[in-house]
């Protein structure tokens, strides 16, 4: 039952919200079953018998007409209102215009009065029924497309009349010169006998009336609810903000006409297409914004299935951004409305002739089914004269389909491959190649394919800038004000391998000056501080100064006894280093004299040599695997070598001097404590030698180059990689960060020096977990909250959007295994070790109802479908299902192989499953309740189960297991759906995306992985943590998830979504981002080539123009 008095909800954008910008939630009021206010005992002909709801401004009350020997609803204003006379005024004017609209679809108003306190109240028909937003809600609750034939059709038809049936009774209303102002589907009452009725007229003023509202101190405008038009203050934004018309969510009170009201129609029509209202979930300000910019997205858009265009364009017509744009009145809409269900053309939609034809042929049915006979004999006439030719025609078709399809698939595989080894960019021109020998009509293929160039490009770091070389480089470095780059390379001239160092415009990639020559390649060169000076070391023994502004050299070289390997300033500039044999000599720069005394303790040649950002320090690396840090001005090194497996190739200090980072020939990074030489951490970065390496100025990140052809970046602290591989052609010989940490120039062996963009990682965001390892997670039905557990023994909701903790958190007396939200998403169930299984308020974590209490622990819990009842099982070997409410179990206890780690009911009812051992078992349900007997029991995995999870449409179940594969199910037939996913380690947690089509999958070998099912392929990288993925779960929309670990994180990533389906746009956009070309033939065996970098602009202009809009 409900009554004319609108029900609103708290913190909802659905919601009219009250002068103090608080909602009046009557939902979470106790609704008692006698009035609270003894005044109301007795009005003469009304009766009060039960309260039934409150809003902002009144409440309502069951009552009964001693005169008539009917119910009906009584409205009187609240108690603590009565006194003041602005809401009195509000409240009578209110019942006023009520009361002067007869019509069907407006409820009529039986009478006015006073209490004996004086309070005012007024009766009016009490209406037994839902509200159409109640209605819409369950007809979306199928998965079907809204105008799927059969029940749904007709559904879909009942509903629009209903919405006709609001566009009658408010054209009336504005005929009367009366404007709703707050029309929306919960605004709309549906009777049991077929009525229709808008209720809800507080926010109702007279058309041309400019009265004012009673001052709101807040410095913004107020939201009003329950204000009439002789009482609202012009600049003041009244309605309902998820509905609301631009002009009243601008606060435009004057510009307020029917046009408003047509927009609001428009929203309801937009929520009956998609089930969401255009704006929702957001906080007012941003939500006011959206409304007034329009920005909200098309039906089509939002809608979880196809819907009729003819209706889009109607919903959009009626909300049109300005309101000359709309509807000329509320009856146009349903015009329109009843031509769409006629079969006519409408008036928002002009009609194609595909779509007259279409029409016509219903239309004249006899005639094309006379003509559809003749035609259907000439053509059994042909079909057997051509029946053999055409035969042999779809044999010939069906192998060639299915020989592209098998070419396809190996490309796709390829170009993962590829991709999985850190050649993102070969892999992704791979992928592109695959997707255009790809049949049009493999749409799963496809699908995949464009999944993957997604998911590899998020964490891709692009590519700024190419500088081309005639040879290989051997060292870059980047000026002090990060604008121009030093390169050092090789040059082959007349057959004679000489050597030279340039000058290069980092922006717009143009060599500068002339090229600073040597004898032979230059093994390093720099910068000093100030940028005024560069430094040179070459094979030819020899190091030299330069002047930066005229490339000319500033005094004869210094020759050496042999090749110069490494050269640096000293942090002030005064004086260099230079690196030869096993020695390292320091120079004066201002007269190029040595200075003393040279390093020369070495048990081996020496590679590297660098100082410490204060220059107190000098660290050296040899090539029989030592490093050593020596104290400047001293001879002899500070400690005991740091012993390596190979050759030190590589070294950098930490800016702030206290760590010392080694890379050597196994590709392997250490880092060292300068003061104590102690190893703090060492990591396998790259599959051979690594030959260059460079801290951010923060000290946050270290980046790496190496024999395998990849840069990369890690993040100090932990090691973990950040973004995929920097891809080269050759070795990366040398790194070097800009000033500024935003940039990183490589040198490599393909003859390339690159810019590449700073750091990313491709989650948007982690949070630490207070210390405390993720034991279970689910987001909330809504995708506003999640609820985590902890090792700490603590529940907590977080906000989706911030990852942070809020509102009140629960800790438990022991581990909680295993948590839920209800499907309504008021009660979280939690699992925990002490054999408790309990149902908690979301809100506030109160208990509800009786817990279950089980001999040992609860691994696996879920709710039933409907949200009234539970499974829980653990130790026990015990699958219960429990009423928590009454406090008994419903059907019998199902027995179980053996211990448990996961169960489930399917999302229609219609299913239990149980994960036992290595078999997944089928149990039947009959009325909610598990019957006992098995369906079936499915046999595959080699190990335990440890999770499962359902698709959304009930179709298919997902299990994963110790023998470290994941398996698809049907869930009708027990068959499973392609082969077995492969991990690194056991599955340990699992989640199908709400279309059903892709599968997250959490590892003990620390990943996270996104699984194309119709394909069997992975989508994008591994998504990396550093403990295991203890728990996953999908966002409702399915655009983000979340990944719980041991490494006490919790983290939310973006969703991968397919790139356009245009294969020449994103092999311009792949060759933009890297550079990298595979050549028109694509041949298999090609590690690609260096893109003429006149055209590598050109496409990444192309790449800067369309970034934004390729998805």
């Amino acid at each position: 039952m409900a009554s004319a008095d609108t029900q609103r909800d708290d913190d909802d954008p659905l919601a009219t919200v009250d002068q103090s910008g608080q909602t009046a939630n009557s939902a979470d009021q106790p609704k008692p079953k006698e009035p609270t206010d003894a005044s109301l005992q007795a009005r003469g002909r009304y009766v009060p018998i039960r309260a039934h709801a409150k809003g902002g401004l009144g409440e309502v009350f069951v009552a009964r007409d001693e005169e008539l020997g009917r119910e009906v609803a009584l409205k009187a204003i609240q108690e603590r209102l009565a006194d003041d006379p602005t809401n009195r005024a509000r409240f009578i004017r209110e019942a006023e215009i009520t009361g002067n609209l007869e019509h069907p679809g407006i409820v009529p108003i039986y009478g006015l009065g006073q209490s004996a306190d004086g309070r005012p109240y007024y009766a009016m028909r009490f209406i037994e029924g839902e509200t159409l937003a109640a209605a819409i809600d369950r007809f979306h609750s199928s998965v079907e497309p809204i105008h799927a034939p059969g029940k749904r059709s007709v559904a879909l038809l009942g509903l629009l009349r209903r919405f006709n049936d609001v566009c009658n009774a408010i054209d009336y209303a504005h005929s009367r010169g009366i404007l709703h102002r707050d029309l929306k589907p919960s605004n709309i009452m549906l009777g049991l006998h077929g009525e229709t009725l808008v209720v809800d007229w507080g926010l109702a003023k007279f058309m041309g009336q400019d009265t004012a509202e009673p001052s709101n101190t807040a410095d913004t405008a107020a939201l009003i609810t329950g204000s009439s038009s002789d009482q609202t203050l012009p600049g003041s934004t009244v309605g309902t903000p998820a509905f609301m018309s631009p002009e009243q969510a601008a606060g435009r009170i004057e510009d307020l006409g029917p046009s408003s009201d047509i927009y609001n129609l428009g929203a309801t029509l937009y929520y009956l297409l998609t089930g969401q209202a255009p704006f929702d979930h957001a906080p007012a300000g941003i939500l006011l914004t959206k409304v007034q910019r329009g920005d909200f997205r098309t039906p089509s858009a939002a809608a979880l299935g196809p819907i009729p265009s003819a209706l889009e364009a109607i919903c959009l017509k009626a909300m049109a951004l300005l309101p000359k744009d709309r509807y000329p009145s509320t009856r146009a809409i349903a015009e329109d409305i009843e031509r769409w269900i006629a079969d006519e053309p409408v008036s928002a939609q002009p009609e194609s002739r595909l779509a007259r034809l279409a029409r016509w042929s219903r239309r004249h049915r006899a005639w094309v089914r006379a003509a559809s006979a003749v035609l259907v004999g000439l053509v059994i006439v042909m079909s057997l004269a051509t029946g053999v030719v055409h035969r042999a025609w779809q044999r010939e078709q069906t192998v060639r389909i299915a020989s592209e399809d098998l070419a396809a698939s190996l490309d796709l595989d390829k170009g993962i491959g590829l991709c999985e080894q850190g050649t993102t960019g070969l892999g992704m021109l791979r992928l592109a190649h695959a997707l255009a020998i790809t049949p049009a009509g493999a749409s799963d293929l496809r699908r995949t394919i464009l999944s993957n160039l997604d998911a590899w490009h998020t964490p891709m770091i692009p590519l700024r800038e190419m500088f081309v070389h005639p040879d290989a480089i051997w060292s870059v470095a980047l000026s002090p004000n990060g604008r121009t780059l030093l390169t050092g390379s090789s040059v082959m001239v007349e057959g004679k391998l000489l050597g030279e160092a340039r000058l290069w415009d980092v922006e717009t990639g143009k060599a500068l000056g002339e090229p600073l020559k040597h004898g032979s390649y230059v093994n390093s060169a720099v910068f000093s501080p100030d940028g005024k000076v560069i430094l040179t070391g070459s094979a030819d023994r020899t190091a030299r100064l330069w002047d930066t502004a005229t490339c000319h050299p500033l005094g004869p070289p210094l020759v050496q006894d042999s090749s110069v390997k490494t050269v640096a300033f000293a942090p002030d500039g005064r004086s260099f280093l230079t690196v030869t044999g096993r020695s390292v000599d320091f120079w004066d720069t201002a007269t190029q004299r040595s200075l003393g005394p040279s390093l020369t303790d070495h048990p081996a040649p020496v590679n590297p040599a660098v100082f410490s950002a204060d220059g107190s320090m000098i660290a050296t690396g040899c090539e029989d695997g030592t490093a050593l840090i020596w104290k400047r001005g001293e001879s002899k090194p500070i400690g005991a070598p740091l012993i390596h497996n190979s050759a030190v190739n590589c070294l950098a200090f930490s800016p702030d001097g206290k760590v010392l980072a080694t890379g050597d020939e196994d590709g392997i990074i250490q880092f060292w404590d300068t003061a104590t030489q102690q190893r703090l951490r060492m990591q396998q970065a790259h599959r051979s030698e690594i030959y260059g390496m460079a801290f951010s100025p923060d000290g946050q990140v270290l980046a790496t180059g190496g024999d395998d052809g990849t840069a990369r970046y890690w993040k100090t602290g932990t090691g973990q990689a950040l973004g995929l591989p920097m891809e080269h052609l050759g070795a990366v010989t040398a790194v070097a960060f800009a000033p500024d940490g935003r940039s990183l120039a490589t040198g490599s062996g393909d003859t390339v020096a690159r810019i590449w963009v700073g750091p990313t990682t491709r989650p948007l965001m982690a949070k630490q977990t207070n210390g405390e390892r993720v034991l279970a997670m689910a987001y909330s039905p809504d995708g506003w909250t999640f609820v985590t557990t902890d090792s700490g023994r603590v529940t907590r909701i977080r906000d989706a959007i911030s990852l942070e903790p809020i509102g009140p958190s629960r800790t438990h007396e022991s581990d909680i295994r295993a948590v839920a939200y209800s499907p309504d998403g008021d009660t979280i169930l939690t699992g925990a070790s002490d054999g408790t299984a309990q149902l908690w308020t979301a809100a506030d974590f109160q208990p509800v109802g009786h817990p279950l209490k089980l001999p040992g622990a609860v691994t696996t819990v879920a709710f039933r479908p409907d949200g009234r009842a539970f499974l829980a099982a653990g130790e026990d070997t015990k699958a219960h299902l429990w009423d928590p409410y009454a406090g008994r179990h419903l059907g019998p206890l199902l027995p179980l192989e053996s211990e448990i780690m996961a169960l489930g009911f399917s999302p229609d009812g219609q299913t239990i499953v149980t994960a036992e051992g290595r078999s997944v078992r089928f149990w039947e349900v009959a009325n909610g309740v598990a019957t006992g007997q098995i369906r079936r029991v499915l046999r595959g995995h080699q190990g335990f189960i440890y999770c499962l999870a359902f698709s959304r449409d009930s179709r298919l179940v997902a299990t994963g297991s110790e023998d470290d594969t994941a398996r698809i199910w049907e869930v009708k037939t027990g068959r499973p759906v392609g082969p077995p996913l492969p991990h690194g380690a056991s599955i340990i947690s699992i989640a199908f995306a709400p279309d059903g089509k892709t599968l997250l999958t959490g590892c003990n070998d620390q990943t996270a992985r996104l699984w194309s099912l119709p394909t069997g392929r992975s989508i994008g990288p591994p998504l990396k943590h550093q403990g295991r993925v203890s728990a996953v779960s999908f966002h409702p929309s399915g655009h983000f998830f979340l990944t719980g670990s041991f490494d006490r994180s919790v983290r939310r990533w973006e969703a991968p979504r397919p790139w356009i389906d245009d294969v020449e746009q994103i092999r311009s956009r792949v060759q933009g981002l890297t550079g990298i070309t595979l050549g028109l033939e694509a041949d298999p065996s090609s590690r690609g080539n260096i893109l003429d970098d006149r055209i590598w602009r050109l496409e990444r202009r192309l790449l800067d123009t369309t970034e934004s809009t390729t998805r």
